[in-house]
């Protein structure tokens, strides 16, 4: 995985919300400047080996997000993430789908006791087109459209 750094703020307005905001640069430029593909087949000793260049990009990443505590066992929460671009159009891979630079998160919590509770969460990557029109990674232009939909559920239990 890359290497990050990260900060974060986070401040409770009264008992009922509280907001936050964080920032993250992402070092992934010295990580995926290339996708090292290797065969060697069983019967000849034949081999391939190839060398498809990614040349990622380091990124910034900005999230904020709000929490509405209705009372002591019911949360609401929301959040709004987006990234930068990390792989530039023209090294786009039809195998590697187009990251979704936009996402939008919500979730609620309930506690049914101090030691007992249940978060749900949904997330929303919104629709990213990248397109690519020349060698090295395609022959013929082609065009990745990617957006994605997430849903968690977890229940903790304390002993």
């Amino acid at each position: 995985m890359p290497a990050q750094f990260t900060a974060g703020i986070s401040h409770r307005l009264n008992d009922h919300w509280s907001v936050s905001a964080d920032y993250q640069r992402v070092f992934l430029a010295s990580v995926f400047k290339d996708i090292n593909v290797s065969f060697v087949q069983s019967g000849t000793g034949a081999n391939l080996n190839l060398s498809l260049p990614q040349n990622y990009r380091d990124i910034n990443v900005f999230g904020v997000g709000a929490e509405y505590r209705y009372n002591a066992s019911l949360a609401f929460r929301a959040g709004f993430h987006y990234a930068q671009e990390a792989i530039p159009n023209n090294m786009l891979l039809a195998v590697i789908p187009a990251i979704p630079t936009t996402t939008l998160t919500g979730g609620v919590s309930y506690a049914f006791s101090q030691n007992s509770k249940i978060d749900l969460g949904i997330s929303f990557a919104l629709q990213k087109t990248l397109t690519n029109t020349s060698q090295p990674n395609t022959s013929v232009p082609i065009k990745v459209t990617h957006s994605q939909i997430n849903a968690a559920v977890a229940w903790q239990k304390r002993f």
